[in-house]
């Protein structure tokens, strides 16, 4: 059986960015509801498992998307779901981790293009990128990242980078200003 503090640790590391969801089930929960509903958007069913002609990862290599992006955001909450009920804690925040990554890809990808960091959003605050962004940011901050380190992690994750080390330079410049445009990051 998993113990609250092991609770706690995958809730703090990986996927709370909502404070007012209680406990990392809850999050994990609400992820899987959230990247549904992206599928419903493209045409699938909510089903688990995939069957075959319902599966959004079968022609993943050929063509990636929000609803291929969602699909494994949902495989991944799934696992960690399993691995939080059988007291697996480091497989649940690996897989809590990878759900984040793929849940906040299938965000930036809403709409049948890609949102990149050059792409100005609406108004702040009432677009999906925008708030994704600036829960990274706040996410980040809770982990004790430094404001001058945040748009290479940001640019990271947006690009699907492995590592923010990959990161062009001009990349973390675009994220950088835009950060600093809506002002999610003090200069």
């Amino acid at each position: 059986m998993t113990s609250n503090a092991e609770l706690d640790c995958i809730t703090t590391v990986s996927i709370n960015l909502d404070p007012d969801v209680a406990g990392a089930v809850g999050d994990i929960e609400s992820i899987i509801d959230e990247m549904y509903g992206v599928l419903l958007g493209y045409g699938y069913r909510r089903e688990w498992p995939f069957s075959d002609d319902n599966n959004p990862l079968l022609d993943i290599k050929r063509a990636k998307g929000p609803h291929s992006y969602a699909g494994l955001a949902i495989l991944h909450a799934v696992t960690c779901r399993q691995a939080v009920a059988d007291g697996q804690t480091q497989k649940a925040v690996f897989n809590a981790l990878v759900t984040q990554h793929y849940r906040y890809m299938a965000i930036m990808g809403q709409g049948g293009q890609r949102i990149s960091p050059t792409m100005a959003p609406a108004p702040a605050g009432s677009d999906a990128a925008y708030q994704a962004r600036a829960d990274m940011v706040q996410e980040l901050r809770l982990q004790g990242v430094q404001d001058a380190f945040m748009a290479r992690r940001l640019a990271a994750v947006d690009g699907g980078y492995a590592t923010p080390g990959l990161v062009p330079k001009q990349k973390v410049d675009r994220m950088r200003r835009y950060l600093l445009k809506f002002g999610l990051i003090q200069k």
